[in-house]
């Protein structure tokens, strides 16, 4: 865990730290375009890092599911087993719908507002806080 911070801090201290003269702004909007870039390039590559790993979860499981069937475990081991997996997928699916739904209104509620900036982003992240705010009321729901 350590290590995935120090990297994450290092990624945007790369973006931040550039040689300059004392006469240029560090802070143009050129760098905030630059950030939202990069930003927006890691984000997905990391979605799409999580989908893969969802996939392969979910054959492993099947595959543990079968082999327990062969070797002839319990019905009770198997019913349990089904039940947890079962609900972990509900529970996943609503996370993601969550997160897609609300970063769909972020971004549409961003383009109602042209001048792209700070504001759009403020408009985004605020839009996340209340789907994962849904996510949790749903999940303290059940």
């Amino acid at each position: 865990m350590k290590k995935i911070k120090i990297l994450i801090i290092l990624t945007f201290l790369t973006s931040v730290l550039k040689s300059q003269s004392l006469t240029q702004s560090s802070y143009s909007m050129v760098d905030f375009n630059e950030l939202i870039h990069i930003l927006s390039i890691l984000s997905i590559f990391g979605i799409f890092a999580v989908f893969i790993i969802v996939i392969l979860k979910a054959i492993l499981d099947f595959k543990l599911k079968s082999k327990m069937i062969e070797k002839g475990v319990s019905e009770n081991a198997i019913i349990q087993m089904l039940q947890k997996f079962s609900k972990e997928r509900k529970q996943d699916t609503a996370k993601w719908i969550a997160i897609f739904l609300s970063l769909g209104i972020g971004f549409f509620i961003t383009h109602l507002f042209p001048p792209f900036g700070l504001h759009s982003l403020v408009i985004i992240c605020f839009s996340l806080s209340l789907g994962f705010t849904g996510y949790f009321l749903f999940l303290k729901k059940q």
